[in-house]
């Protein structure tokens, strides 16, 4: 069943030229939306706080 042949002499693969994973070309956008969930957060939250005064049922 297993063929005899070289399996890396058919890959069509080129040398970049890299010889590592530079974490310079990392997207830094991560740190930043978190930031931004925390106050988008916390303006819901007291959003939700004021519109549940407001429609409170009469005591």
């Amino acid at each position: 069943m297993a063929q005899d042949q070289e399996p890396l002499a058919e890959l069509p693969l080129e040398d970049a030229g890299l010889t590592k994973a530079e974490p310079t070309n990392a997207p830094k956008s991560a740190g930043k939306t978190r930031l931004l969930m925390i106050p988008l957060l916390m303006l819901t939250l007291f959003s939700g706080a004021v519109i549940g005064m407001y429609f409170q049922p009469p005591a």
